[in-house]
Parts: C-alpha cells; sequence; structure tokens
C-alpha cells in the first residue's frame, strides 16, 4: 500500500512511499505522522495538491513561470506552491505594450498613456532635428551680428534659423503631435548659389543706377563767343550797317536807279 506524505505546517505534498507492514498485525499496515492513504486527485496543469483536514486539496502552482506584475507588466515569478498569481498582483499574460494598464481582468489601451508616448517620441524627434540643425550653426551668431559672414555664409546662418523656427512651430501646432511634417533640411550648396548670384545681380543693379545717376547730373559744355564778335554784332544793325551809318537815300521814282 501507498502512503502520501506531506508537510507537517503546510500540509503540501511531499511524497509518496511504500507503507511497512505492521509487524504486530499482518493485516494492518504502518501510517508514519504527516502521512495518509487517502488516494491522491488528479492533479492538472498550475495544481499542486494540499492535504488539510483530512482531504487533499488542489491548490495553485505557478513554480518555474514567467508571470508579470500587474502594476507595470515587469517579469516575475512564484517560489512556492500555494500561491496564485492573482494573489500577490501577478497575471500570466504579458503586457502587450506601455500604453495599456491592468483594468482589473486584463490589460487594457490607456488613452493618455498612449498620447504621452506619441508626445514624448514627438519632441525625441523635434530634439533630434534640432541638434543637428546647430551643429551647423555653432558659432556664427555672433559673427552674423557682427558682419564676419561673407554672403554665403550669411545665407547658410539665416537658411537654418529658418529651419530650426519651422521646427518650433510644427511643435506648437495645435494638433501636434497627431499631425506634424517636419521641414526639409536646407541644401547649403543651392543656398549658397542662389545668395551669390543674388548678390551679383544686386551689384550690377546698383552700377547700373550708379552710372544713370552720374551721366545725369554730368555738366554740359557750352561753345564761349569771342568778346569781339559780340560787340561788331551789337553795333552792326539789321542790314548789316553800323548803327551811326545814315542809310542810303532812296532814288525818285523818276529817276533811273544806277
Amino acid at each position: 500500500m501507498f502512503v502520501h506524505q506531506y508537510d507537517s505546517l503546510t500540509g503540501q505534498y511531499t511524497g509518496s512511499r511504500l507503507a511497512d507492514p505492521d509487524p504486530q498485525n499482518a493485516d494492518r499496515w504502518l501510517i508514519p505522522a504527516f502521512a495518509t492513504d487517502v488516494p491522491m486527485p488528479e492533479v492538472p496543469r498550475n495544481a499542486y495538491p494540499f492535504f488539510i483536514d483530512g482531504a487533499w486539496l488542489l491548490l495553485p502552482d505557478y513554480r518555474g513561470q514567467r508571470l508579470y506584475r500587474i502594476s507595470d507588466g515587469s517579469p516575475a515569478e512564484i517560489g512556492i506552491a500555494g500561491i496564485g498569481p492573482e494573489q500577490v498582483d501577478l497575471t500570466e499574460h504579458a503586457r502587450p505594450s506601455a500604453d495599456h494598464t491592468w483594468n482589473g481582468n486584463e490589460w487594457a489601451l490607456d488613452p493618455e498613456l498612449a498620447k504621452a508616448r506619441e508626445r514624448a517620441e514627438a519632441l525625441a524627434e523635434f530634439e533630434k532635428h534640432m541638434d543637428a540643425a546647430r551643429v551647423h550653426t555653432i558659432g556664427m551668431a555672433d559673427a552674423q551680428a557682427t558682419g564676419l559672414l561673407s554672403v554665403g555664409e550669411a545665407a547658410v546662418f539665416k537658411a537654418w534659423s529658418a529651419y530650426q523656427l519651422a521646427l518650433v512651430r510644427v511643435v506648437n501646432g495645435q494638433n501636434f503631435p497627431g499631425e506634424r511634417e517636419w521641414p526639409a533640411e536646407p541644401d547649403e550648396s543651392a543656398v549658397i548659389a542662389e545668395a551669390e548670384a543674388a548678390e551679383a545681380r544686386r551689384l550690377e543693379e546698383e552700377a547700373q543706377r550708379a552710372a544713370e545717376e552720374e551721366s545725369r547730373f554730368a555738366p554740359v559744355e557750352v561753345e564761349e563767343v569771342p568778346a569781339d564778335a559780340s560787340e561788331t554784332s551789337s553795333e552792326t544793325d539789321a542790314g548789316g550797317r553800323p548803327d551811326d551809318e545814315p542809310p542810303e537815300s532812296e532814288p525818285a521814282a523818276d529817276e533811273p536807279a544806277v
């Protein structure tokens, strides 16, 4: 005959063995302390037999299994039999994502956590873009303020500054982070080429305007008249005679002209 032994304190089954015959009575078997001949029940998965109050009870047994804390989804284990996951705030089910919380029966998506995670990810993207932009403008702000940058360098500085401002406007948008479209980074080669071409046009236009102004206000050359010629002209009348010379007398009507 088999007898089944159990722990003296908890009643947890510890093993089975053949009973020893009673040396004083061949029809009897010796049953040691903390053992019983009560037949063992069928033991399903995640259960373990305990002998309590003269009967076998099946209590939870999750030893060696990975469980998860319902507080944050972190992994945990139970080291002893007789305790179920729900008794120690654990579950057999892994947390689907950081956006899920335990609602008492299962993991459920938490809209507030999902929104916070999305915002955190979007802000991380924003900082990544801003860091990349700052690399291109290090030490240029003071140089720009004092006019030390070349035309191309100043254009590049302004382009990256505008890019950073556009990033900030995305973050400050009403629908951020749900609706966000990051601006494209400036093409420095194109920016420099455009700035230098614009500067060349400006200089050409200034030179043209200066030439026009110069020709507009240039002095007009006047031909000088000799002093004796002007005096002679004033002393001669319209007929080519001097003013003090009397006109010739006209011939009479019956007198032939010579």
